[in-house]
């Protein structure tokens, strides 16, 4: 049976004996009645209303318990250590510990029980448990939901989330994975975390920097007119972005299956990206990057800006018409100067900058490309002037006199420390995760040494896959930062 299915109002279903194959979420709705036997259901069952669901002698049964408005109560759910299944678990209407909750679960001998949703206005503890998914589902709030420190399969002695219009505690449980829901025309900021599934809906607005989506149980996408911002920020899952949606990346990773369709539109900067992604119908798709200068010595003469642009569309419409330039600030001085591009639409070489009477210090190269005169989209790399060196390869972005390179990298990177910006010697080199948790500690050095870290803590385990930042102390206190991105 390949199918979704919503039984509402006062329908009734039954099934016996059957596999169930289907790719659509599976519901119960007012007052509605389900019954499986002997089945297997490797999808999602929502839980509703009014509606009474059971299950008996099944497997792979994906259940979201919804907790509605007015709902407390105190939840236990079992599971074992892989994670393949989770116990029999019942939920049944005269439970001591549940109140408000007017859909009713029956289980028996059935496994793999998935998550569960607190929804507004209630009130729900989840205490000595292993649960596979906590959700939240964001709506309209006076103020905008703040949310952090969220961490894929974590223990929780004691955590309160600070959401304003529910209370959800877990005591004593171990979660798999975080998954969000803004809709409506909530606004979500999401900070220092790691979830498995983002998926925005309506006219919502999410702003996220430094989170990962490790798509565990889903993805991250955008529907129904949404918008989200992402700084910092990595996605090891599909992403999908359609029906007139907005997804802006800066300095992000995301580089899997991608697809764009239904007036949705994707824009990146200093980004790693799909390079082939699916854009279909009156979908659009922009990725902008610099690669160049290659070099920090002394830059003199005239030095090429590169760029590299991926800029595709549905069959529908045409791709975006861009207008491009380029900018070289020097934040030594504060000024600034606009270089002359050479064409309308980045290639290659898109503009020539001429540094002979450009003063020593550090300065900016942006390519911002106009989108159709109503947006902007812009990338941005590193450059020093200083006085005469040998030529060396560049480590990546510098700033403020370090760096490094690789970025990303997969088993190690070099770090590189100029002369700390006032005089002083650095002291430590110290390396967190996205949690801000401390990872390693390095020796620091002074000049053009090198500082190699071999993706590992300081147990000798290597470290995961992620964000990291790299924090440089100079011996007055003065501190530099950088993140780098491991794969």
């Amino acid at each position: 049976y390949n199918s979704g299915m919503n039984v509402n109002d006062s329908a009734s279903f039954s099934s016996v004996a059957t596999r169930y194959a289907g790719s659509w979420t599976k519901a119960a709705n007012n007052r509605s009645t389900m019954t499986f036997v002997d089945c297997i259901h490797p999808f999602e069952f929502l839980v509703n209303d009014s509606a009474k669901i059971s299950f008996t002698r099944c497997t792979d049964v994906l259940t979201w318990l919804f907790m509605p408005k007015g709902a407390t109560g105190t939840l236990r759910l079992p599971g074992d250590t892989g994670w393949k299944y989770v116990d029999t678990f019942y939920l049944g209407p005269n439970s001591d510990s549940i109140k408000g909750i007017t859909y009713e679960v029956t289980m028996d001998s059935t496994t793999n029980i998935w998550g569960c949703i607190p929804q507004a206005g209630c009130s729900v503890s989840v205490e000595d448990s292993r649960i596979r998914v906590m959700g939240f589902i964001f709506m309209d709030s006076i103020a905008p939901y703040r949310i952090s420190g969220l961490k894929n399969y974590t223990y929780f002695a004691n955590r309160r989330f600070p959401l304003p219009d529910r209370s959800v505690t877990l005591k004593n449980t171990y979660v798999m994975t975080f998954n969000l829901y803004p809709m409506l025309k909530s606004e979500v900021h999401i900070d220092s975390s790691t979830v498995g599934e983002i998926i925005t809906y309506h006219n919502s607005h999410t702003v996220m920097n430094n989170v990962t989506v490790d798509g565990t149980g889903g993805f991250f996408g955008l529907e129904g007119g949404s918008k989200v911002t992402a700084d910092y920020c990595v996605f090891t899952c599909a992403l999908k972005v359609k029906d007139s949606t907005e997804l802006k990346l800066k300095h992000s990773f995301a580089p899997l299956t991608t697809t764009v369709i239904n007036r949705g539109r994707f824009l990146a900067s200093n980004s790693v990206v799909n390079t082939i992604p699916d854009v279909r119908d009156s979908a659009h798709f922009l990725s902008v990057n610099i690669k160049t200068p290659a070099v920090y010595d002394t830059l003199k003469g005239i030095v090429p800006v590169v760029a590299s642009l991926i800029n595709k569309s549905g069959s529908a419409v045409e791709p975006f018409k861009l207008e491009s330039y380029s900018i070289a600030i020097n934040t030594t001085d504060s000024s600034s100067k606009l270089l002359k591009g050479r064409s309308k639409h980045l290639s290659d070489t898109v503009a020539n900058w001429n540094t002979d009477q450009a003063s020593l210090g550090q300065y900016l190269i942006f390519v911002s490309c106009i989108i159709d005169s109503t947006d902007t989209i812009t990338a941005l790399s590193v450059a020093y002037k200083v006085a005469s060196t040998p030529a060396v390869k560049a480590p990546g972005i510098i700033s403020y006199g370090f760096g490094g390179s690789p970025n990303p990298f997969s088993t190690a990177l070099s770090l590189r420390l100029g002369r700390a910006v006032d005089g002083q010697q650095f002291s430590t080199v110290d390396i967190h995760d996205i949690n801000g948790r401390l990872i390693r500690k390095l020796a620091a050095t002074n000049g053009n040494s090198a500082i190699l870290w071999d993706g590992k803590n300081g147990l000798g385990n290597i470290a995961p896959a992620g964000l990291y930042t790299v924090t440089v102390k100079t011996i007055n206190g003065k501190v530099l930062t950088k993140k780098f991105m491991k794969l």
